[in-house]
Order: structure tokens, then C-alpha cells, then sequence
């Protein structure tokens, strides 16, 4: 299997499409390459999974943000990636002004550089 393939083009649009603003076109595309991806690629998985939440976060959906960050945090524990732990770090600031929600609650509380 080639490292650029459809898959990954997919899920590279819709970040794009995220960080460009456009979270409503960018969701789609990466809950599709998310479905998409062999569950055997644990690692793009946890990937695609954060990226699913933070654009999910921007959209206001907290709830399922969490859930998706929960999926990446938990693939993560499976393998040795530096860039997926960053990211799940730099989430965890995201999710400062929900800090008073149940889900985010129970979620800082399981991520990188949770105190405690």
C-alpha cells in the first residue's frame, strides 16, 4: 500500500477545509477517510480521530469532539507517537473554555498532561 492514496487525500482535504475555516465541508471528509482507513493502521487511525474532534470542537459538537478525542487517546495507547501525544496535548487547551462539562471532565482527566 502507497502512503498518498485515497484515504489519505481525503482526510487531507478535510483538514485543510478545517483549517481554513470550513468545518462543515471538512467532517465529512474526514469521518470518511476515518471509516475508510484499515483498521490495522492503528496510527492513522489516532490521527484521523483527533482531527475528527477538534474540527468536530470547532463545530460546537463538545460532545461528540469528546468522544472522537476518547477514540485517538485511546488508539494512541497502543502506539509510540510523539505527533498524536502533541496533538493530543494541544487539544486539551482547546477544550479550556468546556471545562465544566461532564464529557470534557471526564476527558482531561485522560489526556497528556493531565495533572493528577
Amino acid at each position: 500500500m502507497s502512503y498518498f492514496d485515497r484515504t489519505k487525500l481525503t482526510v487531507d482535504i478535510g483538514i485543510a477545509l478545517g483549517q481554513l475555516g470550513d468545518v462543515d465541508a471538512a467532517e465529512p471528509l474526514i469521518a470518511e477517510a476515518l471509516r475508510d482507513e484499515p483498521e490495522t493502521n492503528l496510527r492513522g487511525r489516532a490521527f484521523h480521530s483527533f482531527w475528527l474532534a477538534r474540527t468536530r470542537l470547532q463545530r460546537g459538537l463538545v460532545e461528540e469532539a469528546c468522544q472522537a478525542a476518547s477514540d485517538a487517546l485511546n488508539l494512541s495507547a497502543t502506539i509510540d507517537s510523539p505527533r498524536v501525544t502533541a496533538h493530543l496535548r494541544d487539544f486539551r487547551r482547546l477544550l479550556t473554555p468546556f471545562r465544566m462539562f461532564r464529557p470534557v471532565a471526564e476527558l482531561d482527566a485522560r489526556l497528556p498532561g493531565a495533572a493528577g
